[in-house]
């Protein structure tokens, strides 16, 4: 139960959840998440305090969208654009 639910005005898109309800969102654990967080992989995220960490619903939905891939080699390719991509940025 959340103790402070989000206002009648705010649209279920717009929601700010915790680390357990993102991860339930995205079918991984918590510690999923913060692995990722630590390497700057998976959604982006907002730190509101040391430990508080909050995930907007919309970007969620935005990570999954994506993450969709037509196939193997499409994944494979996206991968290796990643990492020529990371290998060529400038400091």
């Amino acid at each position: 139960m959340n103790a402070n639910p989000p206002p009648a005005c705010m649209d279920e898109n717009q929601a700010v959840l915790n680390t357990a309800e993102a991860a339930k969102l995205l079918h991984v654990s918590p510690k999923t998440l913060a692995f990722w967080r630590s390497t700057g992989d998976g959604p982006v995220f907002l730190r509101l305090g040391v430990r508080t960490v909050r995930y907007r619903r919309t970007d969620l939905l935005a990570y999954l969208e994506g993450r969709l891939m037509v196939n193997s080699l499409a994944s494979h390719l996206s991968d290796q654009v990643s990492q020529l991509r990371e290998r060529t940025k400038r400091p």
